[in-house]
């Protein structure tokens, strides 16, 4: 889990203003945002129950009413949508046939399961580009065999 997710996770109202905007937050998976309605649900009955006893101050967290509808549309998702942050998967090939291959078919697997996107950059060592009289442009898509 990324510190991005557990932070908002343990301080749900530092970072949200109402239990839809953790629904929109494309950064945070669907177990992620489960995670921090859960939290910010405690923290509401908590502050119910305070403010039934007299306690009164702090920030006041978001209905629960509005985190249990989020929440129902949190549960509609699929529990396994990738994050955006893995939607692109980016590929350096070296010009070594065999570990270039096995390297493109790792990146290409990893974007099938995430369902994303593979970008292909060519690494040229230093002293390569003096020593041979062409330069390969950047692969568009490699053939993989």
């Amino acid at each position: 889990m990324s510190r991005y997710a557990m932070e908002r996770i343990a301080h749900p109202q530092k970072h949200y203003c109402s239990a839809e905007d953790v629904a929109r937050d494309d950064r945070l998976t669907a177990d992620e945002k489960r995670r921090v309605l859960d939290s910010m649900a405690l923290n509401a009955e908590l502050m119910s129950e305070a403010t039934e006893e007299g306690m009164t101050g702090g920030e006041q967290p978001p209905s629960l009413q509005e985190i249990r509808k989020a929440q129902a549309k949190i549960r509609a998702m699929p529990q396994s949508a990738a994050p955006l942050r893995f939607r692109t998967i980016l590929v350096a090939l070296s010009g070594d046939d065999d570990l270039d291959r096995k390297v493109a078919r790792a990146g290409f697997d990893m974007a099938s399961v995430s369902g994303g996107a593979v970008r292909i950059v060519n690494v040229i060592e230093p002293g390569a580009a003096m020593t041979s009289p062409v330069v390969t442009p950047t692969m568009a898509a490699p053939h993989v065999a």
